[in-house]
């Protein structure tokens, strides 16, 4: 790969565009993380879906080398639908918004749809979050009471993010955002130990010092909070006698109730107001098209959901930006259009020397599986790196090419 962005280079003027061509396949992460690295700001990159935005992900780790990388899930659910996410989505949105305001340098990953969503102020995270240690008092009723106005649910044995129990002195939960579930044992009303615990075998497994909880939904209920939601429901609506409001108020959170949680605050903010000012903001080709078929299948669902009148939608500005607010605030950035096509050499516009492969599957059924390989191996002038699926797979590969008298070296990194 060439030297992406030159040191000496001239920085991006607000509202400037760049363009990339000829990026192909993961050349494009590749390009994203050199690029990344020699900024001293955050990336903010918008995937065309979730699966591109899971394919992006996936290439940027693996050529990562020390650089933060949040990634601000979609939802995984229609919009307006009457279902709610799972709580590991949940999880890891919460603990990107709790690091959003303190990232200076890095990327940022997540799709139209999310980077357009209403979302709970920035203050959220900071009034609902709390830390335990070792030595610290507390009383298991008021303790269980504090995690379920935070969105915690009380089940029997933890197993998913946003869970908790209570078994004697034993107290169990899993806060949002870490990678492990953790076991506090009373002496008394004291934490005596923390330890984390496997859920699939509920055994104990390394001791800790200390834990920090996040809330675990995007809104809380809170007395405030609910008593801000009936307010802004009688706004919306000039009613009190929907499916909706029943149940909040009467303490039960039905599937789909994220797409109503601007009700529970007094304001509210968007991915743009975490991300810094001098954000870069990195989008495909073809991006107005895709700004226009997301806005109007949004626009579809929220006039399907209008239908239920038992439980209408909240107005689609409640819930979303329009294309012209969003819009607007991408242009206040800069941008990095990132593509395959060959771009016209002048300023502002770079092109990579990265190809696409030719096919080079195996075919096991064939009288010679490689031959599509050792073709190109013969004519390619440089280093082949080969990513295996499993050591199985690479060891059956291996066994392969020492065949052909060719001896693959094992190594731990791409580099």
């Amino acid at each position: 790969m060439p030297q992406l962005y030159l040191q000496d280079s001239a920085p991006f003027k607000s509202g400037q565009k760049f363009y990339w061509g000829s990026l192909y396949g993961s050349a494009q992460a590749l390009a994203l993380i050199e690029f990344s690295k020699a900024q001293d700001q955050v990336v903010l990159i918008i995937a065309d879906n979730i699966s591109h935005f899971d394919q992006i992900v996936k290439s940027l780790q693996f050529y990562n080398d020390g650089l933060d990388i949040l990634t601000f899930d979609n939802w995984e659910v229609l919009a307006f639908d009457h279902f709610s996410p799972h709580p590991d989505i949940t999880s890891s949105r919460l603990s990107t918004l709790a690091k959003l305001p303190s990232l200076t340098k890095g990327i940022v990953i997540t799709t139209l749809e999310s980077l357009s969503q209403h979302l709970c102020p920035l203050e959220f995270s900071q009034k609902y979050s709390f830390s335990l240690q070792i030595g610290d008092v507390i009383d298991t009723h008021s303790f269980a009471e504090k995690l379920l106005r935070i969105g915690y649910n009380r089940v029997t044995t933890v197993m998913e993010h946003g869970e908790f129990s209570v078994k004697g002195s034993l107290i169990d939960l899993y806060p949002m955002g870490a990678k492990s579930p953790y076991r506090l044992d009373l002496f008394d009303q004291e934490i005596d130990s923390i330890r984390t615990f496997d859920t699939s075998t509920q055994r104990s497994v390394d001791v800790t010092n200390a834990l920090s909880l996040l809330p675990a939904r995007e809104f809380a209920t809170d007395a405030e909070s609910l008593n801000i939601f009936k307010q802004n429901y009688l706004s919306a609506f000039n009613r009190t006698n929907d499916f909706i409001y029943t149940e909040v108020t009467e303490s039960r959170l039905p599937g789909g109730i994220e797409f109503y949680s601007s009700l529970f605050f007094t304001h509210t903010n968007t991915l743009f107001d975490y991300l810094a000012d001098n954000t870069i903001i990195a989008h495909y080709q073809g991006f107005s098209d895709l700004a226009d078929t997301t806005f109007a299948e949004i626009h579809d669902r929220h006039q399907q959901a209008s239908q239920n009148l038992d439980r209408p939608p909240l107005p689609l500005q409640q819930v979303f930006l329009s294309k012209e607010q969003l819009f607007n605030q991408i242009k206040q950035r800069q941008q990095l259009v990132i593509g395959t096509s060959k771009l016209e050499e002048k300023p502002g516009q770079l092109n990579f020397a990265s190809k696409l492969l030719p096919p080079l599957n195996i075919d096991a059924q064939a009288k010679h599986p490689l031959a599509k390989f050792l073709n190109f191996n013969k004519k390619f002038r440089g280093k082949i790196l080969i990513v295996c699926e499993s050591e199985g797979r690479q060891s059956v590969l291996t066994d392969l090419l020492n065949n052909h008298d060719l001896a693959p070296i094992n190594v731990d990194h791409w580099h």
